[in-house]
């Protein structure tokens, strides 16, 4: 998607997604190099018991793409400004 968004002189894009997976989402996105706006679905729908599920799977995910350089450190580092 970076790559789409440069050759089509994209700066910003707005995320939609579930909660859970908005931040680690926001942070992809920003790790391209673009500004991102975001906006999350509801989630009423979801269990207590998916909502752990969740909630831990992209924790998992947020480190593991840390870890390995997907995220960088940098992107954390963003001032409160997506």
């Amino acid at each position: 998607v970076g790559a789409i968004a440069r050759d089509a002189g994209w700066r910003s894009v707005i995320v939609v997604s579930d909660p859970f997976h908005l931040w680690r989402s926001a942070l992809l996105f920003r790790a391209e190099g673009l500004t991102v706006q975001t906006a999350a679905t509801d989630d009423w729908y979801f269990s207590a018991r998916s909502r752990r599920y969740y909630r831990m799977r992209e924790t998992a995910g947020l480190i593991a793409q840390t870890l390995n350089g997907e995220i960088p450190l940098r992107v954390w580092m963003h001032g409160g400004k997506w």
